[in-house]
């Protein structure tokens, strides 16, 4: 994960730089496992309901903002469209 030398000097925001792209993938994977997480935990979860609560708690952790910098309504809307959508919102952002 990009550490905070690289978020200090600027290159964790910096397009194609090494540390975006990681920090970049490594939310990818937490979002693909949280999603996963939701489904499983119970039959009666829709994808649309694990999206959005992935989306909120990958935004929460990422240390881009979290629910503050979009609020719950964003992140509902984020979950009600498809999944690859709401992956395209957390990830353009960070």
């Amino acid at each position: 994960m990009p550490g905070q030398a690289d978020k200090a000097a600027g290159r964790a925001t910096v397009k194609d730089s090494c540390a975006r792209n990681l920090h970049r993938l490594i939310n990818v994977v937490k979002f693909l496992r949280l999603i996963l997480e939701q489904l499983a935990s119970s039959g009666t979860v829709t994808v649309r309901e694990a999206t959005s609560k992935a989306y909120t708690e990958v935004r929460a952790r990422c240390g881009c903002g979290g629910p503050g910098r979009g609020g719950k309504a964003q992140a509902r809307r984020a979950g009600k469209e498809a999944t690859g959508k709401a992956y395209t919102e957390v990830m353009g952002r960070c």
